[in-house]
């Protein structure tokens, strides 16, 4: 089954770059044959798609040197009528993820294990310079923020196990019980919860990062979270005690 679309674009000046490479046909028909950097870069034109006007200009059995003046000298609202061949079904979504509990792949995304683009994101277009970028988004912004929240998860469970088992063992409080532990407790529960808040909030921001990259070739990325909860040493701390952790990355094609 074949479809027909319309691309448009806009184009500044007669200088600016459409970034549309076709390749010329024995039956006189042009074809995409790729999409570098220019204005029609993540237009939707894919390699293999027959153009069969420029600004409503047929193009079919035109010597490519007239193909090419409609191409470069036209100005302003630029429209491309393709034919492409779709699928008898929907194609299937794929999926590619880096996975690891409790971030630890994240903490060493910088390593050169990940350096290489996965199979899916190469087949989408996904360049290994625009790969490192995305990984750096992730190495340097998340991972610390990440490795304060662990940090201060862990810091919380050391002085509160030996600092509750201290009291248990004078008869002070029995476990889960509210006393005067409660006090730093709860405090040092609410620094756990905003370290993880702030987590949300850079891993939102890297997503935004990582996706104004990534979507231009269909590719969506999302953090994968794992709910841990820390030990609880008193009623008020409920509230808080439960964590989202990013330990991992999809990448899906849209």
């Amino acid at each position: 089954m074949t479809t027909t679309r319309i691309i448009t674009a806009t184009k500044a000046n007669a200088s600016q770059k459409l970034g549309l490479k076709l390749n010329h046909q024995h039956n006189g028909a042009y074809l995409v044959k790729a999409i570098e950097a220019g204005i029609l870069h993540g237009s939707g034109l894919q390699p293999g798609q027959e153009v069969l006007a420029i600004n409503g200009t047929a193009v079919k059995g035109l010597d490519a040197d007239t193909v090419l003046t409609l191409l470069t000298s036209a100005v302003g609202q630029i429209t491309i009528q393709v034919m492409e061949q779709q699928p008898a079904s929907p194609p299937v979504q794929r999926s590619c993820g880096i996975h690891c509990a409790l971030g630890k792949t994240l903490a060493q995304m910088g390593s050169e294990q990940y350096r290489s683009v996965p199979r899916m994101l190469q087949d989408a277009g996904v360049s290994e310079q625009k790969w490192k970028r995305v990984l750096d988004a992730f190495a340097k912004d998340l991972v610390p923020a990440l490795n304060d929240a662990l940090a201060m998860d862990a810091v919380f469970y050391s002085e509160m196990e030996r600092y509750v088992g201290a009291q248990m063992e004078k008869g002070y409080i029995g476990w889960g019980q509210e006393s005067q532990h409660e006090r730093k407790v709860y405090m040092m529960t609410q620094q756990s919860a905003i370290q993880r808040d702030n987590v949300a909030m850079v891993a939102n921001n890297v997503l935004a990062k990582a996706n104004a990259l990534l979507n231009m070739h269909g590719i969506m990325a999302q953090l994968d979270f794992k709910k841990r909860s820390l030990p609880q040493f008193s009623r008020k701390q409920q509230v808080l005690n439960m964590a989202l952790i990013p330990y991992g990355i999809t990448f899906t094609q849209i």
